[in-house]
């Protein structure tokens, strides 16, 4: 079966750390979300979540984390 591509990958927040780096948890599903949209040819996310007990926003930390990718 071949591989459909992916228009939008939709990435779900998780905590921000106190010191403004994020959890394992949020790293782990950028990072994630940036190898299956190399593998799949998508560059486009959705990133979600906000200020949490600590900023900057979850999405802001996941957007730096995908730029980097």
């Amino acid at each position: 079966m071949a591989e459909m591509p992916v228009p939008y990958l939709v990435v779900f927040g998780a905590a921000v750390r106190a010191d403004g780096s994020p959890s394992g948890s949020l790293r782990r599903r950028a990072e994630g979300a940036a190898r299956i949209a190399e593998q799949s040819g998508s560059g486009r996310f959705v990133v979600t979540g906000g200020v949490g007990r600590h900023g900057p926003a979850e999405a802001e930390v996941m957007r730096d984390i995908l730029m980097e990718k």
